[in-house]
């Protein structure tokens, strides 16, 4: 199998679920508007802004940014406000990996980053990769492109579930395990900053270095590529065997006797 590296492109969808003081204070948002409706009194309008890095200007991003607010007051402007102890943080994307000549991966991945802890939080800020993990090699660009997943999957596909209720973030991931080839978060430690205010803030970053992608060639890409192989096999068997013959005929392993190479043998 022979490394490839290739091209990307990305679709961005958001849910977010979260989590006060106790169970029972959950809150979410998403931007499906078939999922907020299905929330209920769990609904907490969100305010989410998305941007990618490409530096290097070839349509291919090298980094992207969420920045979340959540808004803590309550919406009757009475009570205490909310106090977040827990946030899921779900992005779904579509993937594309191809480069023209081998055989293309198209993918709808959903990466999630998740925080808790037993102080109430203000602000959550967290980096990381975004990795693609193939559970086999591609084939070779003859055969038609393989689905990731055995059936269709997309992230905001079933937004209610069928007991009327929100698909929660276990319901998301639960299905996407079930895919073949996926795309990971791979996250370095959160910064929680506690804290009560109104408005909760989380900040994630992904950063997309180029993946190694593995594929299967095809025979005629193996033949090519082997050439060298086959002739590091040959020039020292060559050897081997022309210096075994000499050995062979100058110590009379074996009968032999010397004649013309033209007249040919007498008699």
């Amino acid at each position: 199998h022979y490394p490839l590296r290739r091209q990307r492109q990305m679709c961005i969808r958001d849910s977010v679920e979260g989590y006060g003081s106790t169970p029972s204070e959950r809150f979410g948002w998403s931007t499906s508007g078939e999922l907020n409706a299905a929330l209920g009194d769990s609904f907490r309008p969100c305010e989410l802004r998305t941007w990618s890095e490409d530096s290097n200007r070839d349509g291919r991003p090298e980094a992207l940014h969420f920045k979340l607010s959540v808004p803590l007051a309550s919406a009757t402007g009475g009570g205490a406000p909310l106090s977040v102890h827990s946030i899921t943080f779900l992005v779904g994307l579509s993937a594309q990996y191809d480069d023209g000549a081998h055989s293309p991966l198209s993918i709808e991945g959903v990466v999630y980053a998740q925080a808790s802890s037993p102080l109430a939080g203000s602000r959550l800020l967290q980096h990381g990769d975004l990795m693609l993990h193939a559970s086999a090699p591609l084939e070779s660009y003859t055969d038609p492109p393989r689905p990731a997943c055995p059936e269709t999957f997309s992230f905001l596909d079933t937004p209610v579930r069928e007991d009327g209720l929100a698909q929660t973030a276990h319901d998301v991931l639960t299905r996407y395990a079930t895919c073949n080839d996926t795309l990971r978060y791979v996250p370095q430690p959160e910064l929680w900053t506690p804290g009560v205010g109104d408005v909760f803030e989380a900040e994630l970053t992904m950063m997309v270095p180029s993946n190694n992608i593995f594929y299967r060639p095809s025979v005629a890409e193996l033949l090519k590529l082997a050439w060298v192989q086959y002739l590091a096999l040959f020039f020292p068997c060559y050897w081997l065997l022309n210096g075994l013959l000499h050995a062979i005929i100058h110590y009379g392993v074996v009968t032999t006797r010397a004649h013309h190479p033209i007249k040919g043998k007498s008699i």
